[in-house]
């Protein structure tokens, strides 16, 4: 009785927090400021509707996924495994934080589809320059996408080579969703750089390139973050079918280092959706 009862109140906690979220719109008041200060944009009317708008837009997607993988994780994890994980368990559909990031991820990915292009008085022309998404996408961010892919595909193919016939379904079964998702994200980072830019103010110019720098990084840390924690949970079923006499006894700790690397990925690209604002030093009399 004293379960079941835990368990509704875990339910309506859960379903009450959505709705919360779902209802209640973030206040940006101060990701606006600080957006507008670690990118040195103009605090204009234009600028801050225009800044206010996609930070609103893009926090409320976030939190609204998130909110959604996390009950998605209380119901699936209570009627298919009875309980609840933080972190490794029986499977990532009931751990928390698994279903957590990967609903964070995907409401980012969302967030761009209803992207909304900034406009300000007067006439707007398209520029001739055409747009690459490595204009928006760094190097080093698009190498490690790749490596977490092929990362996890590598286990993968390991399962399938050899891997124990209990976890090598879903040691695969991860690595396809993870190749998956950095697919989707590649593909949302070439619609942000290629999505039009009819502007001719500066100004709004200048915040029209740093919404899509910004979205570009965001998409690309949180793919790799849940991509790094997907990789916990593939060498997590890897050394559960290691038979005790063959792993060494510190291997048990190898599937907390991509998930505590994907937790720090996924809290970088978190403060690029709120940065916060520098301060700025009064000027010194001469």
């Amino acid at each position: 009785m004293t379960v079941l009862v835990l368990v509704l109140g875990a339910l309506v906690a859960a379903v009450g927090a959505v709705l919360y979220v779902v209802f209640v719109p973030a206040s940006v008041g101060r990701a606006v400021d600080g957006f507008l200060v670690a990118h040195d944009l103009a605090d204009d009317p234009d600028t801050r509707r225009a800044v206010a708008r996609y930070v609103g837009r893009t926090r409320d997607f976030a939190r609204r996924g998130m909110a959604l993988g996390l009950l998605g994780a209380v119901v699936l994890g209570v009627a298919w495994y009875q309980q609840v994980t933080v972190g490794f368990g029986v499977s990532p559909i009931g751990d928390l934080v698994t279903m957590g990031l990967g609903g964070w991820f995907v409401g980012l990915l969302l967030s761009v589809r209803y992207w909304r292009t900034p406009a300000g008085d007067g006439p707007r022309v398209a520029p001739l320059t055409p747009r690459d998404v490595d204009r928006y996408r760094s190097p080093t961010l698009a190498r490690s996408m790749a490596a977490v892919a092929a990362l996890s595909g590598a286990l993968g193919v390991a399962a399938v080579l050899s891997g124990d016939p209990d976890e090598r379904a879903g040691v695969v079964v991860l690595a396809l969703l993870t190749v998956a998702a950095m697919t989707w994200a590649a593909r949302t980072q070439g619609r942000i750089a290629r999505r039009p830019q009819p502007f001719v103010t500066v100004d709004l110019l200048a915040a029209d390139d740093a919404m899509r720098v910004t979205s570009a990084e965001i998409v690309g840390l949180a793919a790799i973050g849940i991509g790094l924690v997907v990789v916990g949970w593939q060498a997590a079923f890897v050394a559960q079918g290691l038979a005790a006499d063959q792993a060494p006894t510190w291997t048990w700790f190898l599937p907390a280092v991509p998930l505590v690397a994907g937790l720090v990925v996924a809290g970088r690209g978190r403060r690029r959706i709120h940065p916060r604002a520098r301060r700025m030093r009064s000027p010194v009399a001469v």
